[in-house]
């Protein structure tokens, strides 16, 4: 009785973790997409972020150096390295907690199966 219950706790604690991984990989893909969507508000360089995602990267930039406008382009640069270290950081991170979280379901998924066997067992035989 004590072992299901601490192993029911454990599941759940497990499928919290899991969804949290979920909801925070999702906030990361969302934050990603604002990004791609309206460009670095905060930097004004949306028009040139949208400009170097629809057509050549190069050429965009080659087009930015010719007028004389290298410090857009390096700032973008720089605003994307800065994004993707920390989506790369957010995923490795998400990436652990998820092997954790299977890591968990593989050395306590047959006892957890097993409990819910006998608990459904010990249901049926008391109707």
């Amino acid at each position: 009785q004590e072992e299901r219950a601490e192993a029911k706790t454990k599941l759940q604690a497990l499928e919290h973790d899991l969804m949290e991984a979920k909801t925070k990989a999702k906030q990361s893909e969302d934050k990603l997409n604002k990004m791609v969507e309206v460009g670095s508000e905060s930097t004004g360089n949306g028009e040139l972020l949208k400009k170097i995602l629809a057509s050549s990267p190069a050429a965009v930039a080659a087009e930015y150096v010719r007028e004389g406008r290298m410090a857009d382009v390096y700032k973008v640069l720089e605003d994307t390295c800065q994004l993707l270290h920390k989506e790369r950081h957010d995923k490795n991170r998400a990436e652990r907690c998820l092997a954790d979280i299977v890591k968990d379901l593989s050395d306590k998924g047959p006892a957890i199966l097993r409990q819910r066997q006998e608990w459904e067992s010990a249901i049926h035989a008391n109707h």
